[in-house]
């Protein structure tokens, strides 16, 4: 028997799904979460389908930020690179680099006691040295990027220019600080460095 709109009535001690074609359809009482005939979701379907694409959105937004991550550690390499390449070209400029070589030599025997162009380049030498230093503390560059690519140069030129770095320090407190770190000589040492 059907009621006025052509649907069979609900019968007692049986649940009915209604569809959108404006059937019922008969389900079992252990499945209630069933879908109908013409293909429309019950609640418990939408609520799967919810939750995997939920747990998808979660999988794109990680390998988003691990690409992201990725991205992120690329660029401070590639700077990293950059830095290191503009200091090298500067540390081997030809002065520079021929009175480091004098310096490690022992052709400078006492560098408090130059001349003004020595001076000057040895000025040069400490400055370069404690740049990479501050660039080093303020973690613009990796520690051991620098100790890799420059490993005796702070250390031989803190040693050796010593005297002329605390002389120095009387009338410009702090200066050759981020070199004497740099080259692992106690902080704040009031010693004069030996060679």
């Amino acid at each position: 028997m059907l009621d006025g709109d052509g649907v069979p009535p609900a019968q007692p001690g049986r649940a009915f799904v209604e569809c959108r074609h404006r059937q019922r359809k008969p389900v079992p009482k252990t499945n209630m979460a069933a879908v109908c005939y013409r293909g429309v979701m019950s609640g418990a379907g939408w609520a799967a389908v919810s939750a995997l694409a939920a747990v998808v959105s979660t999988a794109v937004v990680l390998a988003a930020a691990v690409y992201a991550h990725l991205q992120v550690r690329e660029v401070r390499r590639a700077r990293t690179a950059s830095v290191l390449m503009e200091f090298r070209r500067w540390h081997e400029a030809p002065a520079v680099s021929d009175f480091r070589r004098r310096l490690y030599t022992g052709d400078i025997l006492d560098v408090t006691q130059l001349s003004p162009e020595d001076l000057a380049t040895l000025e040069e030498v400490v400055d370069q040295l404690e740049f990479l230093g501050i660039l080093v503390h303020h973690r613009l560059i990796d520690a051991d990027v620098v100790t890799t690519f420059f490993r005796y140069s702070p250390r031989r030129v803190w040693h050796i220019a010593g005297p002329f770095i605390q002389a120095t320090r009387r009338h410009a407190p702090g200066y050759g600080t981020y070199l004497e770190k740099l080259a692992g000589a106690p902080s704040g040492s009031q010693r004069t460095p030996q060679a």
